[in-house]
């Protein structure tokens, strides 16, 4: 955090699971903001006690399964002092693995 501090970074990325109290203490003590990543799904999810290695968006179960995380990760960390904003995932789009209507119709030779 010292050398962030010293290249005057503000605010770095940290995924969910880091504990609220080290978010405060980055920032009382270095003046680093956080910004708030869940996978929000990107690499699988456990949905009905079954491991999806692929996850589908468009299934309703799945939505309601990960907006409810995301609730629940707005109520543990909403009053976490530093804590800057909530990203959910920038990265879902890109990966291995390509389906669904969004995708199906792309010429071969462009996939």
């Amino acid at each position: 955090m010292s050398l962030l501090k010293n290249m005057s970074v503000n605010t770095i990325r940290q995924y969910v699971g880091i504990p609220s109290k080290w978010i405060s203490y980055i920032y009382e003590n270095y003046g680093i903001y956080i910004l708030l990543n869940p996978t929000f799904g990107r690499y699988g999810l456990t949905l009905k006690n079954t491991w999806v290695p692929i996850t589908e968006y468009s299934d309703a179960d799945t939505r309601k399964l990960l907006l409810a995380a995301a609730m629940a990760m707005v109520e543990d960390y909403k009053s976490t002092s530093g804590l800057l904003l909530f990203m959910l995932e920038n990265g879902n789009n890109y990966g291995l693995f390509w389906d669904g209507a969004a995708t199906e119709d792309i010429p071969f030779e462009d996939q």
